[in-house]
């Protein structure tokens, strides 16, 4: 009887730990649905966003924007940029007017539904995943 018992609550546990585990990356896809609806002329046929942070890892951020440079017109991306210091220096470390670009969404303000986003980060839109950039 304990032994059943204990099957149960184990079950039920783990039941508990999946729909957490689901209900953050539903967070996330709700969280950037919402930025993106907000985005009248945004292209919608894309499979992954890009996040990329103002602040955070200096390499790892330049290995994002050289992405972006390289991936601009690809149709299977959409690129969040969070506020940034200079639009001017972004605008010359990139080597065009990424405010003219349809792919890519600048936000006026910080990336909060993300703790401690200092690394650039994936979001594939058919999983659900929510993945560093590397």
């Amino acid at each position: 009887m304990k032994m059943k018992s204990f099957l149960t609550y184990l079950t039920l546990f783990n039941c508990a730990l999946f729909f957490a585990s689901c209900s953050k990356n539903n967070d996330y896809s709700t969280e950037l649905n919402h930025i993106l609806s907000e985005c009248m002329n945004c292209p919608s046929d894309y499979k992954y966003i890009m996040l990329i942070p103002s602040l955070g890892c200096v390499g790892c951020i330049s290995d994002a924007e050289t992405f972006l440079q390289e991936n601009v017109n690809n149709p299977d991306y959409i690129f969040l940029l969070e506020k940034v210091q200079s639009k001017k220096a972004l605008r010359i470390r990139l080597g065009f007017d990424f405010q003219k670009e349809s792919r890519i969404i600048y936000l006026e303000d910080k990336i909060k539904f993300i703790e401690n986003f200092t690394f650039p980060m994936i979001f594939d839109t058919k999983s659900g995943n929510l993945t560093q950039f590397e």
